[in-house]
């Protein structure tokens, strides 16, 4: 399968291309597909919640590892405990199942964007 990715500024050119369904290049037929870029979320390096960044943070300072608040130190020998869903890996890691409900809410609302924009 030949892949062709073609970014656009032109919301009226995807709407042609999205609604014609395919396009020649090199004299090959391509199946048009809308493109949804890996949703990238908001995380703040203080005290690793998501929606906003460090420096906006009105927050306490937390440790990634442990999710506690205490001097900051080059290694913590806390138990891991992330500060959004209370699991065992450090609170900044993209496993975290909050962080992937809020990446899938992301893709959502971007999928709903992009079909609204091309119908």
């Amino acid at each position: 399968m030949n892949i062709v990715r073609a970014d656009f500024i032109s919301t009226q050119a995807v709407k042609q291309l999205l609604n014609q369904g395919e396009i020649e290049i090199n004299c090959m037929e391509l199946r048009i597909r809308p493109y949804f870029s890996p949703i990238k979320i908001n995380k703040c390096r203080k005290c690793f919640k998501h929606d906003h960044f460090t420096s906006q943070c009105t927050n306490t300072q937390l440790c990634s590892q442990c999710g506690q608040h205490h001097p900051l130190k080059e290694w913590c020998n806390n138990e891991l405990k992330c500060v959004n869903c209370q699991q065992h890996h450090y609170s900044a890691h993209s496993s975290c199942p909050v962080a992937q409900q809020k990446r899938k809410q992301l893709l959502r609302a971007d999928k709903s964007t992009m079909c609204s924009t091309a119908s």
